[in-house]
């Protein structure tokens, strides 16, 4: 969803940026219901040999419902078709319609997520689209709330503090690893550099299946809570820095077609006034650093040269506490007797 609203904003959503990547949304969709029977079959502590059947069944469904849909025109789903002229009860069978494949998806062994996400590629496909849409936009937007809500209620801020640096580093690391690994796929596939690095910035983020994988690995004992707690905090880390790939896909979208080949260029290009003023910030912390330690290295000099120049004393000094005793001067008498004194002639 965040890819989706980061292309729409920027007038990319229906150029070839904007299908590939929607391409990649789909087939990560897909992709999800195996994972939950796989992680589904985890539980225990061994895996579940049963599982592979269930994987390989709930693919081959979905490989052969999309190729079905794929070669033939849409086709009308007879609950909705019976209801479609009416707005009360069209919600009402759409909410059905999810809640009893949830439901026969949980009793066939799958699961219930895997059921409600085939309800809904079954919709897609249909005629009655258009029309399931509109009225289930309200229900989509209250359960989307709710979504969040429940997100909001899953993060613990006293752990995302203590353990701030490997949240912020495991974010960095699946952000840029991500990208690269997209812009190298999509290159190799005969994408231009351009297209192939938007394709990525807009698939940067940790999609919102994520809480459910995460959910579901810790309700079968697959995971501990710490590790719940850090996909949780990394998967709204990345939800919340949307807006810095947003902004670097619009400014991507801006420049237009350009010649440079590699995604460095292609970042120097698009922040290229960021770039200038954080050379003018480092050169001026630098000079600012390089004065003062300019100054405290004369100050040094001059203190230690006016040292060099005291006189040297070599009176002794005696401690404060020493006891000194003067010695008494010999006064010498000038007369030897006293019969020489002047008033005893």
């Amino acid at each position: 969803a965040v890819a989706v609203k980061m292309l729409d904003d920027v007038g990319e959503l229906r150029t070839r940026v904007g299908r590939t990547a929607i391409s990649v949304l789909i087939a990560q969709d897909l992709a999800v219901a195996p994972m939950l029977l796989i992680v589904g079959g985890l539980s225990g502590g061994e895996f579940q040999w049963t599982v592979v059947l269930k994987v390989a069944a709930s693919v081959g469904l979905l490989i052969a419902v999309t190729a079905w849909f794929g070669s033939r025109r849409r086709v009308h789903l007879l609950p909705f078709k019976m209801v479609v002229g009416n707005v009360d009860l069209l919600p009402l069978a759409a909410i059905g319609w999810c809640f009893g494949f949830a439901a026969l998806g949980g009793l066939t062994g799958l699961s219930p997520a895997y059921g409600a996400f085939f309800a809904g590629l079954l919709v897609g496909n249909s005629a009655e689209k258009r029309a399931v849409e509109n009225v289930a936009q309200p229900v989509q937007s209250i359960l989307l709330m709710v979504f969040f809500l429940s997100i909001g209620l899953l993060i613990d801020l006293n752990y995302m503090w203590e353990n701030l640096v490997l949240v912020l580093g495991l974010w960095l690391f699946v952000a840029v690893f991500k990208t690269a690994l997209n812009i190298l796929i999509l290159q190799l596939m005969g994408e231009r550099p351009q297209r192939a690095f938007m394709t990525s910035l807009s698939l940067a983020q940790v999609g919102e299946f994520s809480f459910v994988l995460g959910a579901t690995a810790l309700s079968n004992n697959v995971i501990t809570p710490d590790l719940h707690r850090l996909v949780v905090a990394i998967t709204v880390v990345s939800l919340v820095t949307s807006p810095l790939w947003m902004h670097t896909v619009r400014r991507l979208h801006e420049q237009g077609n350009l010649t440079q080949r590699t995604p460095m260029a292609l970042l120097r290009v698009i922040y290229v006034r960021e770039w200038r003023l954080t050379l003018r910030m480092t050169a001026g912390l630098f000079q600012w650093f390089e004065g003062r330690f300019i100054r405290i290295k004369a100050l040094y000099w001059r203190w230690k040269h006016a040292r060099r120049k005291e006189p040297e004393t070599g009176a002794e000094i005696l401690p404060p506490d020493a006891t000194f005793e003067p010695e008494e001067e010999a006064t010498e008498a000038p007369f030897d007797d006293e019969d020489e004194r002047p008033g005893n002639a």
